[in-house]
């Protein structure tokens, strides 16, 4: 579910509803916004937003971690198979990510190896 909401809107979502259209906020890990949905009502953006940040400052490092491993590498094979969430997908395509040739693809994949080996993730 994807559409604009407003501040009222988003506080009268049953849980499930704001897991529905918030699922999907942190890239493929719904725990998230379960995460979040507690804090409600939120008086302004700022405390929503706040909300989500807490979600995921107060997970314990493992799922902190797999939620960085959730998250696909740039111009990766996620996005050339179609597998991204939308708004990685808005993301990587507003960076240009979606036109780059078949050599600068290649360079990517060759990068996001090189991060991968150096950091762990």
């Amino acid at each position: 579910m994807t559409m604009s909401l407003t501040l009222a809107q988003v506080n009268a979502l049953t849980r499930e509803e704001f897991i529905a259209q918030f699922g999907d906020i942190a890239e493929h890990s719904s725990w998230v916004a379960e995460g979040a949905v507690d804090a409600r009502p939120f008086l302004s953006h700022d405390s929503l937003v706040d909300a989500f940040q807490q979600s995921v400052l107060t997970a314990s490092p493992s799922r902190q971690d797999a939620l960085i491993l959730a998250h696909p590498d740039l111009a990766g094979r996620a996005a050339k198979a179609g597998d991204l969430a939308e708004e990685s997908r808005r993301e990587q395509k507003g960076a240009g990510l979606d036109r780059l040739t078949e050599d600068e693809f290649k360079r990517f994949h060759q990068l996001n190896d090189l991060y991968r080996t150096r950091f762990g993730f």
